[in-house]
């Protein structure tokens, strides 16, 4: 099977190149990962995954990117879990199996990987194919934001804020915002600014740093 599957990824890559698509750097990776891959290494199914889900170093091959995920998946990778949990609950590369991806994500979350619990949050948090449960919802954002992801940090901010899923934590939240601004540059920061205003006041825009970037929540 996996013989099957390199020799597939090796035609799709040289045919790639003859089209006149290569970009050197990436069609030597790809084909680096393609070796590994089909060795066995987890990490290389994974990345080589990727590569066909975006068609770099290839052609578009979203049905072979699922292949490589599915690999890896086998192997426990928390990536992968999550990759393929994308695909899954989109139906990319396949049918879609939304039962299968939230227990796919759930894996990932459980070995940290932040953007696997940062997607739980919003699944509960908005009871997207599950019942909403905001108490799970805060959870998950807490363990993403703790990993410094900014989304995860924004939505645990206005949970506290509003005192879903637990109490109201107006000095959690700020922390949260000011962590997810640090983030971002400045042109988001005055948005994340804007925003942040309507919620503690006018104290959000108090403060504005010569670059012309406000300082969200710099009291």
């Amino acid at each position: 099977m996996t013989a099957i599957l390199c020799a597939s990824a090796y035609q799709a890559i040289i045919s790639w190149v003859f089209a006149g698509g290569a970009d050197s750097a990436d069609v030597r990776e790809r084909m680096s990962l393609t070796v590994e891959a089909a060795q066995g290494i987890a990490d290389a199914q994974n990345r080589l995954g990727l590569m066909c889900e975006q068609g770099r170093g290839g052609t578009q091959d979203t049905a072979e990117a699922r292949r490589w995920f599915k690999l890896a998946v086998a192997q426990g990778h928390a990536d992968a879990q999550r990759n393929m949990a994308r695909l899954l609950q989109d139906g990319i590369g396949g049918p879609a199996d939304p039962t299968e991806a939230r227990r796919l994500f759930v894996f990932s979350a459980a070995q940290g990987n932040a953007e696997a619990q940062y997607i739980l949050g919003v699944m509960n948090g908005d009871g997207d194919g599950v019942s909403k449960n905001d108490a799970e919802a805060r959870r998950w954002f807490w363990l993403a934001a703790t990993q410094g992801h900014p989304s995860a940090q924004n939505r645990l901010a206005d949970m506290c804020i509003a005192g879903l899923g637990g109490p109201q934590d107006e000095k959690l939240a700020e922390e949260m915002y000011r962590m997810s601004e640090e983030q971002v540059p400045p042109p988001a920061q005055y948005i994340l600014a804007a925003r942040h205003a309507t919620r503690f006041g006018v104290r959000a825009l108090r403060s504005v740093p010569p670059h012309g970037g406000p300082r969200c929540l710099a009291l």
